[in-house]
C-alpha cells in the first residue's frame, strides 16, 4: 500500500491480521519528506555560510553563470565560532549533480590560487556525497575554507543544509540555509 498524504491514514489501513495461530511476516519501508525542503541558517554556537562560484576555463570566478556538466565549481564555507570549541567537524553535503574533487593529488590540485582560505584541518575526507572537515583546536573566530567540485551530471537537486558541530557537545552547532541548484547537459 502507499499513501501520498497521512491525511489519507485510517487506523484499520496499518493493521494485519492472519487467520488463527499463523505467523505472519511483513516488511515496511516509510519514507518522509519536509513539504519545503529548503531549510534556512540556524545559529546555535556556530554561523555558516556557503558560497558556490563556477571557475571559468581562464580562472576567473563566476557566480551568476549557467553551469553545465563539467565544470568546476569552487565551493567556499565561511565559518565563524563564537568561542573556542574542541574537536569541530564541518560536513557539507554535496547535492547529486556534484562530485568533491580531492585535492590532496597532485593531477587533481588546481594550478593557481589558494584554494583553502585560512581554515586548516587536522583531518579531511572527500567522499563520494560530501566533504568532511575536523579540527581537533578551535578558537573563536571567522575562519573560510575552500574546496573544489565537477559538475557530474545535468538536472535539479537540492544542495543539503553544511553542518558545523562540536562533536562532544551536538547541542552546539551551525546549519547553513539549503538551496536548490540546476545544472544543464553539454550542448
Amino acid at each position: 500500500m502507499r499513501f501520498e498524504d497521512a491525511n489519507q491514514l485510517k487506523p484499520d489501513d496499518l493493521t494485519l491480521r492472519t487467520p488463527g495461530k499463523k505467523r505472519l511476516y511483513a516488511q515496511v519501508k516509510i519514507e518522509a519528506q519536509p513539504a519545503n525542503p529548503i531549510i534556512q541558517r540556524r545559529n546555535n554556537g556556530f554561523s555558516v555560510r556557503r558560497i558556490y562560484e563556477r571557475i571559468n576555463p581562464d580562472g576567473s570566478v563566476d557566480n551568476q553563470g549557467q553551469w553545465m556538466v563539467g565544470d568546476l565549481v569552487r565551493v567556499t564555507l565561511h565559518v565563524e565560532s563564537q568561542e573556542e570549541q574542541g574537536y569541530v567537524v564541518i560536513d557539507d553535503p554535496l547535492p547529486a549533480v556534484l562530485e568533491g574533487i580531492n585535492q590532496e593529488f597532485a593531477t587533481r590540485a588546481p594550478r593557481t590560487g589558494n584554494t583553502r582560505g585560512n581554515w586548516w584541518s587536522n583531518h579531511s575526507e572527500m567522499r563520494a556525497d560530501r566533504a568532511l572537515f575536523f579540527r581537533d583546536h578551535l578558537p573563536a573566530g571567522n575562519y573560510k575554507l575552500r574546496y573544489l567540485a565537477r559538475v557530474r551530471a545535468a538536472g535539479e537537486t537540492i544542495a543539503p543544509a553544511t553542518k558545523v558541530e562540536a562533536m562532544y557537545q551536538p547541542n552546539r552547532y551551525g546549519l547553513s540555509s539549503s538551496r536548490k541548484i540546476t545544472t544543464k547537459a553539454i550542448p
